[in-house]
């Protein structure tokens, strides 16, 4: 445990389970490029999205079940 350090962490991936339980479903992903460029990644479809567009709880572009 650090006392007085705070630790800080720089979000570059996060990956969404849709679907009705851990056996089954479909996965995608939100990705950090490297020029600061967020872009979502489903099956073979790859678009840019906006950094607005991760952070917020239900995700307008992810398929909801």
């Amino acid at each position: 445990q650090r006392v007085g350090k705070v630790i800080e962490y720089q979000l570059f991936g996060v990956v969404y389970h849709h679907g009705k339980s851990a056996t089954g479903g479909h996965y995608t992903a939100d990705i950090l490029r490297y020029d600061d460029e967020w872009l979502h990644v489903d099956d073979t479809t790859i678009t840019q999205i906006s950094a607005e567009e991760v952070a917020i709880l239900e995700n307008p572009t992810q398929p909801t079940d």
